[in-house]
């Protein structure tokens, strides 16, 4: 019995420990999945955070971007706007993304009016002929349609327009009238007005105003050239005088309202640009004696009929006057003044240029200032004119893409006249 009990204590023993062997591998084993399962999600908590974190940065980054290009957008419309609401002048004028400043027309029966530019002003004086740009084949068609554009003559019209308003009062508007060697105030006013109009619109009219009023014999493809007269070089006096009239009816308006847009206050901010020959270098004082822009003739305008627009210089400020004063003295009248240019530079830019000059870009206000009577029927605006700025740049080319020097018209070294 004794050993029977044994026998079952034993027995009761033995499945004990293999009972108890599964249950704790199955603990072991759930105690393990339990951790793995810890340790998945806390990797897919890790990812998420990671995944939710580009997100957010992505998301804070297009949120940059799309406010960097909201304010980049909003900048460009002001810059736009600034340009075209410069001077009152609203929507009129535009600036290419070239060299050029447009002047919208306001009528499809005229072109637009191109200038050049030069740091976002008009460009007067000396205009640039694109010489390098014709050197390259690729780009001779193009820069010969560009120069085709620019029409400093329209501009010019349309100032003059503007300034001699009172001229249209008196002008006739129902007959062309005559010249006559003693004519009265009234018919060389008249004159005038009306050559002005013919003018401009010689210059600005579109192939099809020009078919309109100005041509007899159009060609065969239907196109015609200006002919310079009412109605055609062909056009009798009763056609000649029908056409002006009805241009006058159709346009005359629209055109005094456009010149308003010009020499707003009677004036106008632009850049002059002047050619200015050199000769030696001067090594002690490293550079070249050039003569200031008040002493060479400047056109004003090329190819213009007697725009006078640098009639006369009246400075405006210190530094003006005072150079004023300067070449007002005997030995200083050339008002010739030291252009520092290192010499490496001058060195390295002479051997490039075909003749020694410099051409200099000077920022100049224009001023009304009176109608110039000249010979009969020849009157026209005559201008002020007076420096802005005291720096002058300096450059090597007529394109002012290089520029090699500065002079500071408040800091001047002058040379008396020999």
């Amino acid at each position: 019995m004794q050993n029977q009990n044994k026998y079952y204590f034993g027995l009761f023993l033995l499945m004990s420990i293999l009972a108890y062997q599964p249950v704790d591998a199955q603990i072991l084993k759930k105690f393990k999945k339990k951790i793995e399962d810890k340790v998945v999600k806390k990797a897919d908590t890790k990812t998420d955070e990671i995944l939710n974190g580009e997100k957010s940065k992505q998301k804070n980054n297009t949120d940059h971007e799309q406010q960097h290009t909201s304010q980049t957008s909003k900048e460009s419309n002001s810059k736009s706007q600034t340009i075209n609401k410069k001077k009152g002048r609203h929507n009129t004028v535009i600036t290419d993304n070239s060299d050029l400043l447009v002047f919208k027309s306001p009528t499809t029966a005229f072109k637009d009016i191109v200038i050049q530019k030069f740091n976002g002003l008009p460009r007067f004086g000396l205009q640039n002929r694109y010489m390098s740009d014709y050197q390259n084949p690729d780009r001779s068609r193009e820069i010969g349609e560009k120069l085709q554009r620019i029409d400093y003559n329209g501009f010019e019209k349309l100032v003059k327009i503007h300034f001699m308003k009172d001229y249209f009062k008196n002008m006739d508007k129902t007959a062309l009238t005559a010249q006559s060697r003693s004519p009265k105030k009234v018919d060389v006013e008249s004159y005038i007005a009306q050559q002005l109009i013919l003018r401009f619109a010689s210059n600005m009219a579109t192939q099809e105003t020009i078919l309109k009023y100005f041509c007899s014999q159009p060609r065969t493809d239907g196109s015609c050239t200006f002919s310079g007269k009412w109605g055609g070089k062909d056009a009798d006096s009763f056609t000649e005088n029908e056409k002006y009239i009805a241009f006058l009816d159709e346009h005359l308006d629209t055109i005094l309202k456009w010149s308003d847009a010009f020499f707003e206050d009677d004036g106008e901010e632009v850049y002059s640009v002047t050619s200015h020959k050199i000769s030696n270098y001067d090594f002690d004082n490293m550079g070249y004696w050039v003569s200031l822009p008040m002493r060479q003739h400047i056109s004003g305008i090329e190819d213009s009929d007697h725009s006078n627009y640098f009639f006369e210089y009246l400075p405006q400020t210190t530094y003006g006057n005072t150079l004023f004063n300067k070449i007002s003295e005997p030995e200083y009248y050339n008002a010739i003044v030291l252009v520092k240019i290192d010499p490496e530079i001058a060195e390295s830019q002479l051997s490039e240029w075909n003749t020694k000059t410099l051409y200099f870009a000077t920022k100049t206000k224009l001023v009304f200032k009176e109608i110039y009577k000249g010979n009969l029927y020849l009157d026209r605006p005559s201008y002020t004119y007076h420096y802005t700025d005291p720096i002058i740049e300096v450059y090597t080319k007529l394109d002012l893409l290089e520029k090699v020097s500065e002079v500071d018209m408040e800091h001047l070294t002058f040379k008396k006249h020999e």
